[in-house]
């Protein structure tokens, strides 16, 4: 990400992240039928098969892509003096400590949903005889269905021209977030099987969408020097939601899977009040 920005500047990352996100919709898009069929052979197919997958394009990328470091007696010298650096953007602008806040948010309500929404779904709803289709087909529909409409949203939002103003897009994400809160607390409230497909739909399409758009935003308050370690810290900061957030949500889901989705919804609520602080000082 870092790396495309300083290639092709801020504005221009901001759009090859929507870009981005719309091929790797589509890939995953396409293996789903895939999975499916590998799935109905024996359930842990498709993960061996992923596994080989990615350990193929390792060995390609380092044939085609190597990196040579550069030899230097000052490099540890230079990786604290570029942390240095980082630390210092992060403290100087309340800007970058408000989205940085924002990703553990992002962590904490994401873990919950990727790990519950699937037994919730075998838990508490009979799937549909129509078609034939059994558990494993219904679930590959649930997931190429929002990811289909994820992939036409950001077409939408790739051609539209308040990408790059920062009050405009704050105003989406806070749409788009209040919107995903309600869409997961419907979905684990709700007893009708097309609700729930409807909602789940919806959330898929707010996160994935959103995502980039947040990434984009972060990008254009960093300098060159600490942008990519600042973005890594993004990570670090979804990661730790989801450390923190998971047991919690995973110990109410012993009791109750709609009670632990619930509050997966709620883990998000506080990224609100975020955007509307984030925007007071956004550029």
């Amino acid at each position: 990400q870092a790396w495309i920005s300083d290639e092709i500047g801020e504005g221009a990352a901001a759009h090859a992240y929507l870009r981005g996100a719309q091929v790797e919709g589509i890939c995953t898009l396409a293996a789903i039928p895939f999975s499916v069929l590998l799935a109905s052979m024996r359930l842990n197919v498709p993960i061996l098969v992923g596994a080989a997958v990615l350990l193929g394009m390792a060995g390609v990328l380092a044939v085609l892509m190597p990196e040579t470091p550069r030899a230097s007696s000052h490099a540890r010298t230079a990786i604290r003096g570029t942390l240095r650096e980082s630390l210092n953007a992060v403290r100087g602008k309340q800007i970058v400590l408000t989205l940085l806040a924002l990703a553990a948010f992002f962590g904490a309500a994401s873990e919950g949903f990727d790990r519950l929404w699937t037994p919730h779904i075998l838990a508490n709803f009979t799937l549909p005889s129509a078609g034939g289709l059994d558990s494993i087909a219904w679930f590959g529909v649930m997931r190429g269905g929002g990811l289909l409409l994820a992939v036409a949203a950001t077409q939408v939002v790739r051609r539209a021209a308040w990408t790059g103003n920062p009050q405009v897009v704050a105003r989406v994400l806070f749409c788009a977030d209040g919107l995903r809160i309600g869409s997961i607390a419907v979905f684990a409230m709700t007893s009708d099987f097309g609700i729930a497909v409807a909602t789940f739909w919806l959330a898929t399409v707010l996160r994935r969408v959103a995502r980039p758009i947040y990434t984009g935003w972060l990008n254009r308050q960093l300098e060159s020097g600490s942008r990519a370690t600042v973005l890594s810290m993004s990570g670090q900061m979804d990661s730790l939601g989801q450390i923190v957030g998971g047991p919690i949500i995973g110990a109410l889901a012993t009791q109750s899977l709609r009670a632990a989705l619930v509050l997966t919804a709620a883990a998000l609520a506080p990224a609100l009040p975020l955007y509307v602080k984030a925007s007071r000082s956004a550029r």
